[in-house]
């Protein structure tokens, strides 16, 4: 996947993106739109998610990825896959 680590996204439009396999570490996604985003085995080592419109957005088997914000992630309609 591809390396955005370190990446600053905020408020970017990354709905229905293929994020499969991708490193967001460090990245920010404050406000960003990963609606329908498919994020499976995705990097999110220390990634900043606060406000991410997350809606339908595939999850699975994320380093970095507290189960604490997981299931906040879930509250706000993302998707988690089990492996």
């Amino acid at each position: 996947g591809a390396n955005l680590s370190g990446a600053y996204v905020e408020n970017a439009d990354l709905s229905y993106t293929d994020l499969h396999r991708a490193s967001l570490a460090l990245t920010n996604l404050g406000g960003a739109d990963l609606s329908g985003a498919n994020l499976r085995e995705t990097n999110l080592s220390n990634a900043n998610l606060s406000g991410a419109k997350v809606q339908s957005a595939c999850f699975g088997n994320n380093p970095g990825l507290s189960l604490e914000l997981q299931q906040n992630l879930i509250q706000r309609g993302a998707i988690f896959e089990q492996s």
